[in-house]
């Protein structure tokens, strides 16, 4: 009884670690599992994506295994973090569940939101550009009010379908269409910049990537948003080395080597690799063999 009061009195407080650690000692998984839940949305659209992985580590492998909505927010985790394994194996067993999942249940809308987000990233991956827009218009059909961070998802994933038709004013029009909402906070909203970004990048259309990553960045200034700051950063590097504005290019690369665990691991190797290739360019041939041994001993 007291750990279970005090892991409510830790919840009303917004100390969700200590809540979930008291739940636990006191058998209520449940509570747990409710509290994390209650609160996924909250954390992925601010990037507490570091933050969630720790509360959801602490449950039984068995309750997250078969709860829906842990099994969509592993996946949902798993793009942002690198981990395409995870997007892909726990998309299928959510998607299994969400099959036997009466539609009149109330979790029903928000787990068929979620999933038709997650398989038009797969889709799009697949480079099934059809099926990725199908996806994703009906992800956003079901998709709650304060699912953010998956609409930016989803947004990504129509944007990218619709540059893969040769339909970049579509892929445009749905950016912009999304980033009219003024109630959107920040990050948010930067990550919609992120995504019209890589549209012109698809599209060969560097000058563009920066302008817009800069925007991204601007809206993000005042906030703690570092996975998405990093995006920014890297496409404004990448697109000044294809510009062969090399100093410009080693300085928002060298800003994802500075903080490596705010990016996809695979982001950090390829801003890695492209600060190798401007310094050998340059004559620089110790601080390219120094990169070279940073990268190793991350990937190790």
């Amino acid at each position: 009884v007291l750990n279970r009061d005090a892991g409510r009195w830790f919840a009303r407080k917004g100390l969700l670690e200590e809540a979930v650690r008291h739940f636990l000692k006191a058998g209520d998984t449940h509570a747990a599992v409710e509290l994390i839940r209650n609160n996924r949305y909250a954390l992925m659209n601010t990037s507490q994506f570091a933050r969630l992985s720790r509360l959801m580590a602490a449950l039984p492998e068995d309750i997250l295994a078969n709860d829906p909505h842990m099994l969509t927010t592993r996946a949902l985790l798993g793009t942002d973090v690198g981990k395409n394994i995870d997007l892909y194996a726990f998309t299928r067993k959510a998607a299994q569940m969400l099959a036997g999942l009466s539609p009149e249940s109330g979790s029903y809308p928000e787990i068929k939101g979620e999933v038709f987000v997650l398989q038009s990233l797969l889709d799009m991956l697949a480079n099934d550009a059809k099926s990725g827009l199908s996806h994703g218009g009906q992800a956003l059909e079901f998709l709650p009010e304060n699912a953010l961070l998956a609409k930016s998802l989803c947004v990504f994933a129509l944007c990218v379908c619709h540059q893969m038709t040769g339909n970049i004013g579509k892929a445009n029009e749905v950016v912009r269409r999304a980033l009219s909402n003024p109630f959107h906070p920040a990050n948010i909203r930067g990550r919609m910049q992120i995504c019209l970004s890589f549209a012109q990048y698809l599209d060969a259309n560097l000058p563009g990537v920066i302008a817009i990553s800069e925007k991204c960045l601007e809206a993000t200034k005042d906030t703690q948003a570092p996975h998405t700051k990093a995006y920014a950063n890297y496409l404004i590097g990448l697109a000044n080395y294809m510009l062969d504005n090399l100093e410009s290019a080693e300085h928002f690369l060298l800003k994802i080597i500075r903080d490596k665990y705010s990016l996809n691991p695979s982001y950090f190797s390829d801003s890695g690799y492209l600060l190798v290739s401007i310094y050998l360019a340059q004559g620089r041939e110790s601080e390219a063999e120094q990169m070279m041994d940073e990268l190793g001993e991350h990937g190790r």
